[in-house]
């Protein structure tokens, strides 16, 4: 059975009729609260959670509840929080409408498009991107780029806005992932990391993915695999990208229609990382249908040498310059609404 808790009270209900049930949902809080709740509490909720069940249960009356749902104040965050929050899934339906806006740089932007995420369970969430500024195009990648996956399954991470009705995405994947990270390449001396919207940077460690990305700094790019936290003596955080992907998503922008290049394929110049790059890309005849010229998208694929051989292409990604339509919650809230746990066997 899976267990949800959206409140304090929902949990000291849960507490008396299952409390192997809270233990188990408590332990999945914290484990994504790292940096989100105040040193002492936040040791707390682990405490309690690594406890045995009988001492779990004589201890939960002192557990810092108002803390955890958000009735006293919390940590403040800034701008990118490094936060693990929950990953989220659901189908995606986009609704483009029917305005066009030419936007800088001849990018096509949609003023009454609407991303809507219907969970599992029913629960609709209208999307928006995690931008709080246009410029942030050049650090980060925008949530709504997500669209490119119309129709789609997908896996998102964000933060709820104050109604609860709108997340603002801060990474994405296509299809139903347990992990995976969103971002641009950094390189930095000879770390090579991924710049995560709400997360900081996660750091790769497969040596040829690394040597690969190495070559590619600032090229926007979805990554499926697992991630992991490492606590520092400083007590900061290091989060590591572990997995060894045999193809990733690469965000990039046709500059003309690809064309035949044999074998059933299609092959076109793509310009990428905030135009900093420039190289081909070929791939099957049949993704040409998908390709909106000069319009942001993504490929799936590997570089091979300067070039990229790709399996998939997607539709528009839209305009880089989109930011958030409302403001953040506390990010607990995103926490509490979209942690699950499996009931103990």
């Amino acid at each position: 059975m899976t267990i949800r808790v959206s409140s304090a009270q929902a949990f000291q209900a849960l507490l008396k009729t299952n409390p192997a049930g809270a233990q188990a949902w408590l332990k999945e809080v914290a484990s994504h609260s790292d940096g989100l709740l105040p040193a002492a509490e936040l040791a707390a909720l682990q405490k309690a959670a690594a406890t045995s069940a009988d001492a779990f249960a004589k201890a939960a009356g002192t557990l810092p509840l108002d803390v955890l749902f958000g009735t006293k104040a919390v940590v403040a965050v800034g701008e990118n929080p490094a936060a693990d929050l929950p990953v989220i899934h659901g189908k995606l339906s986009v609704d483009r409408g029917t305005r066009i806006v030419r936007e800088e740089q001849g990018y096509r932007h949609f003023p009454d498009m609407k991303l809507t995420l219907t969970m599992d369970d029913g629960r609709k969430l209208q999307l928006s991107s995690d931008h709080s500024a246009r410029n942030d195009i050049f650090m980060f990648v925008p949530g709504t780029d997500v669209m490119s996956f119309a129709g789609q399954d997908v896996s998102l991470r964000g933060f709820l806005d104050e109604t609860g009705k709108t997340l603002r995405v801060t990474e994405f994947a296509p299809g139903r992932v347990a992990d995976f990270v969103t971002g641009r390449v950094v390189v930095s001396g000879d770390e090579v990391s991924i710049r995560a919207r709400g997360r900081g940077n996660v750091v790769i460690t497969d040596p040829e993915l690394k040597a690969e990305l190495k070559r590619r700094n600032n090229l926007g790019v979805i990554l499926e695999g697992p991630t992991a936290e490492h606590p520092q003596p400083d007590g900061s955080v290091k989060r590591t990208f572990d997995g060894k992907p045999q193809e990733y998503w690469m965000l990039i922008r046709f500059t003309a229609a690809p064309t035949p290049s044999g074998d059933g394929k299609v092959s076109g110049h793509f310009e990428a990382a905030t135009s900093r790059t420039g190289a081909s890309a070929e791939l099957p005849a049949d993704q040409l249908s998908n390709i909106e010229v000069n319009d942001r998208m993504y490929v799936l694929g590997r570089f091979d040498g300067e070039n990229v051989k790709a399996s998939k292409a997607t539709t528009s990604a839209g305009s880089p310059w989109t930011t958030a339509t409302s403001g953040r919650a506390a990010p607990m809230k995103s926490v509490i609404e979209f942690t699950e746990a499996q009931e103990p066997i």
